[in-house]
């Protein structure tokens, strides 16, 4: 009890100061915005088009640099291990099949029982020819900032000029979310942007066949994209008042939705009863039936979770760099009823991070409802001005476009993971209490001890299991498996690690969930760990040590 106090303590103080942060940054956002609308409706500023063309094109380059930065200094995670094994066994069996996966969860060989993802295959395009991580990277840049595309001509459909097209792109691109999905090693969710941007485009201009086919593939990204476009059914239906559209993309939302979780994901499970990966997170069942009752059962306790601040306040950061235009138009964030729902709903705060990719479905429909929000702000404050200062009521749109760009690069200075933001050049200035990524200048640094790295890989036979540190599992893909130390042995312990791989320099460990007290006992007392292979020489067989690292061989 007496040391689990100043534990407690010290979180407590970092919540404080996280909250003075946050509300440091909202009102410099908020302010700025002001000042800059007020200081160019006086002016007469205007964007110069030179400054959003260089916004737009330095984006990929600068998402690029950052991951192949990332992963060179060994800042990529499990999850991006994953996806290059799933790749690799796409290449030798046609499957997306995954060793290191089935190692920490039995009955999930293949990765479609976990996420059904068939999209996959798409990056196994490339991959295949160059089968290399920068190749991931390439792939992951390139679709992302292409989102813009549809963006641009779903803007210049719904009336905007070419120069506001650009703002709107940029508006983007900068948007710290979009960057911070974008940056995060490499998944399948994230790819629902570009296609739910297209959907809305061909929406927009009535081309309806090409929007249900855009609603179809938007559904089959991952599993709980067909709840957004069940949800979009239903604006078409209420708000539109295209009752038989709406009902026709309402279903084929809902229906895919269903279709893989009832019929797909258990087709490619290997254990004896199926459990989706992600529901029990709610805490009332493991089938969306049983999450449905839980709820209606236990109302106050669905109060309970949405109400959290820590929730709430996530949310509302997706809302932010839009200075909340988009509430302006609030039936168009009808569809965003899905992603939030999920992320209020679930036990696991990550779900509605704004700095993660749970909420990539969304945000397409948040840039929506700022497109039909615009128009009514613009009226409002030509209302005023006309009302006060009528002969620089002309100056509004240009002052307003002026005002969100300075809200932006606020925003981001703040809130957002670029070279712009305070925590880039300062790790005590950070808007999260990351547990592993960082964003600071040091995290793109490559040393000469994380260069040593490769030769220690090259001494494990690629037929060999091996249990490494977290930050290692990346550059381990074409072993024959990975688990995550102090993990030695599978979770249905029907393989052992034939080498272990660890990295002493390195303070940012985090253990694994199936080794109990290990997940914060890694970090906190990483030497009770490693006692358990060196001070076991009759078992392991030290192969090769320097700077830090160490790899071990299981004896025969």
């Amino acid at each position: 009890m007496v040391s689990a106090l100043p534990r407690r303590f010290s979180v407590i103080i970092s919540m404080v100061q996280l909250a003075v942060y946050y509300a440091i940054g909202w009102a410099s956002v908020i302010g700025a915005s002001i000042t800059g609308y007020m200081m160019s409706i006086r002016r007469g500023w205007e964007v110069p088009r030179w400054l959003l063309i260089t916004a737009i094109v330095i984006v990929p380059a600068m998402l690029l640099s950052a991951q192949v930065l990332q992963y060179a200094s060994l800042h990529f995670y499990t999850d991006f291990s994953h996806w290059l094994d799933i790749l690799l066994g796409i290449m030798k069996t046609g499957r997306p099949l995954s060793f290191t996966v089935e190692l920490q969860t039995p009955g999930r060989y293949n990765y479609f029982s976990s996420h059904f993802v068939p999209f996959i295959y798409l990056v196994a395009l490339p991959f295949s020819v160059l089968p290399f991580p920068s190749t991931i990277m390439v792939f992951n840049v390139l679709v992302m900032t292409s989102a813009a595309i549809p963006l641009y001509l779903l803007t210049r459909r719904m009336g905007g000029s070419a120069r506001f097209a650009m703002f709107v792109a940029v508006l983007f691109l900068w948007y710290p979310t979009f960057q911070y999905i974008t940056m995060y090693e490499f998944e399948m969710l994230r790819f629902s942007m570009p296609a739910l941007f297209w959907m809305l485009y061909f929406w927009e201009r009535r081309s309806l066949a090409s929007m249900l086919l855009c609603a179809l593939l938007a559904s089959f990204v991952r599993e709980e994209v067909g709840l957004t476009v069940a949800m979009f059914g239903l604006f078409l239906a209420l708000v539109e008042r295209r009752r038989v559209l709406g009902f026709a993309t309402f279903t084929i939302g809902l229906g895919v939705f269903f279709f893989i979780l009832q019929v797909a994901m258990p087709l490619f499970w290997g254990g004896e009863r199926f459990v989706h990966g992600t529901l029990p997170l709610f805490g009332a069942g493991s089938t969306p039936l049983a999450v449905v009752a839980g709820i209606l059962r236990h109302p106050l306790v669905l109060l309970g979770s949405i109400a959290q601040p820590e929730k709430i306040a996530n949310l509302s950061m997706l809302f932010l760099p839009l200075l909340f235009l988009p509430f302006l138009a609030p039936g168009a964030l009808l569809p965003v009823v899905a992603s939030f729902g999920i992320g209020l709903l679930s036990t696991s705060p990550v779900h509605s991070s704004y700095m993660l990719y749970y909420m990539a479905p969304s945000v397409p429909f948040i840039f929506y409802a700022f497109l039909r929000g615009w128009p009514r702000g613009i009226a409002w404050l030509k209302g005023l001005m006309e009302s006060g200062i009528p002969e620089r009521s002309h100056r509004v749109v240009s002052s307003a476009m002026a005002a969100a760009l300075i809200g932006l690069l606020m925003t981001n200075m703040f809130f957002g993971p670029s070279p712009l933001a305070f925590q880039f050049w300062s790790n005590g200035l950070r808007p999260a209490p990351f547990r592993t990524h960082s964003y600071h200048w040091s995290a793109y640094r490559v040393t000469d001890h994380h260069r040593k790295v490769d030769a220690f890989v090259r001494l494990i036979p690629d037929d060999a299991i091996v249990s490494a540190e977290q930050f290692l599992a990346s550059r381990l893909f074409r072993k024959r498996g990975v688990m995550s130390f102090p993990q030695l042995e599978s979770a249905d312990e029907k393989y052992k690690a034939d080498y272990v791989f660890i990295d002493k320099a390195n303070p940012i460990k985090t253990g694994i969930a199936t080794v109990p007290g290990s997940w914060n006992g890694l970090r906190e007392n990483p030497q009770f760990y490693y006692d358990w292979i060196e001070k076991s020489p009759q078992q392991w067989e030290p192969v090769r040590a320097d700077d830090g690292y160490a790899l071990y061989r299981r004896r025969m």
